[in-house]
């Protein structure tokens, strides 16, 4: 995963729009490349807000070095514009795309994909159908202005980690002859049980 949020956040976002619609050409906005051809669809992240606290797992794996790994989820609001752009020959494929987008992303296959890619939709404003002319072509283009909420999983090496708990009590006094003495000591097992299931 790329240390730069915004471009894991593009990486969700591609992912799931091409694993939805694998014949369509979806596109990273602002890329400095040659524009594809139309019929296209370009992800333009506007804006990423942190929400909430993040959640630290306890270690999970150890490394070869003796480390430990920990899990933080950082949750993130994200505004992002979805645009589907066509020139002049092509609204009709334009629009059929749009409405496609529209419904696939609010399905029950939307919805399992999305949580695969760490996403989910948390607003979808009303379509704005924006007409551009340009030198060589007139281009229409419906925008989609989404608020996904997205889920950053970060690993990271640690050395303090709890290998085991133990109590130790000392009892002075304790209700007996004078000076009488209890020493306790407790050991607790962090280990998960492991539990034998017959058939």
């Amino acid at each position: 995963m790329s240390d730069n949020i915004y471009e894991a956040l593009e990486d969700s976002i591609y992912d799931t729009l091409v694993t939805m619609f694998p014949d369509w050409r979806v596109i990273q906005a602002y890329g400095n490349g040659p524009e594809p051809v139309t019929p296209y669809i370009a992800i333009d992240v506007k804006r990423m807000t942190p929400s909430g606290q993040g959640v630290t797992s306890s270690a999970l794996e150890e490394t070869i070095d003796g480390k430990f790994l920990t899990v933080t989820v950082q949750d993130y609001i994200a505004r992002v514009n979805l645009e589907v752009i066509g020139k002049n020959g092509t609204m009709p494929e334009v629009g059929d795309i749009s409405t496609k987008l529209t419904s696939a992303l609010r399905s029950p296959r939307g919805y399992d994909i999305l949580t695969e890619n760490s996403l989910s939709v948390l607003m979808q404003p009303t379509v704005r159908r924006i007409p551009l002319k340009r030198e060589t072509d007139t281009y229409m283009i419906w925008q989609h202005d989404y608020q996904f909420a997205y889920a950053l999983y970060e690993k990271e090496e640690t050395e303090d980690y709890i290998g085991f708990v133990g109590i130790d009590a000392i009892y002075t006094d304790a209700g007996r002859e004078p000076e009488h003495i209890i020493r306790n000591h407790i050991d607790i097992d962090l280990e998960v049980p492991k539990t034998n299931s017959t058939p």
